[in-house]
């Protein structure tokens, strides 16, 4: 256990929402040209029956029909093939919100089994840097450290504070950044995917980051009482 210069903040670079903004709708298969071919079979069959109906109402022969049927035929299948892909468009906007969540999701998992590691760590060095205080402060009393070099093991144990400090910071940053990204991306689907998963993911986080917080508080108001220089 080392109150040395250990960069947590690279713990936390890695990761985070920011890739999952990428998927675009190229990388979502959500089989466009099935759906149309679908939407236009459906509804040129319709529309053949309802052309043959149109031509035995009106008297035609079993040619004209026929051509009735063939007519309806073509105009249902231009009109399904139209609401078809709509239905397609549809599918592909709500398809590309659902991979950006799940993604989502995926990172933020990784993210709070990361922070567990990072926990350990930030907690050692912080009890490490309390019991270096304490054994400062009594070296200092007892006169077997001058002022000058208390001063100089204090300033490493300051820098080491402000790094846990600049770190619990970037871990706000990356909760901030998923409750960002899950608004962006439900309101992109107009407020209609499960974001449940998600949210206890971000909850976990923030109870992390909290508890981090917490530990560190107890190193910074050691040092504030430290009756040294």
């Amino acid at each position: 256990m080392s109150a040395g210069p250990q960069d947590f903040s690279q713990n936390v670079a890695q990761g985070g929402p920011e890739k999952c903004n990428k998927i675009t709708q190229d990388d979502v298969d959500t089989d466009t040209a099935r759906t149309t071919a679908e939407g236009a079979a459906v509804w040129a069959g319709v529309g053949a029956v309802l052309g043959a109906l149109l031509g035995v109402a009106s008297g035609g022969n079993a040619a004209q029909i026929g051509t009735a049927a063939a007519i309806g035929a073509g105009a249902g299948a231009v009109g399904g093939g139209v609401s078809g892909y709509g239905t397609a468009q549809q599918k592909n906007r709500y398809a590309l919100q659902e991979a950006r969540l799940n993604c989502q999701i995926e990172a933020a998992q990784e993210d709070n089994a990361k922070l567990d590691k990072l926990l350990s760590d930030l907690q050692s060095s912080i009890d490490y840097n309390v019991k270096q205080i304490d054994e400062l402060q009594a070296e200092y009393n007892a006169k077997k450290v001058s002022a000058d070099e208390a001063k100089a093991q204090l300033a490493s144990i300051d820098s080491a504070t402000s790094q846990m400090e600049r770190t619990i910071a970037q871990l706000k940053e990356r909760q901030l950044a998923y409750q960002t990204a899950r608004d962006a991306n439900n309101d992109a689907a107009d407020k209609n995917l499960n974001t449940a998963e998600l949210d206890k993911n971000i909850e976990d986080l923030n109870k992390k980051i909290a508890e981090a917080d917490s530990a560190l508080q107890v190193l910074v108001e050691r040092r504030k009482v430290a009756q040294i220089g």
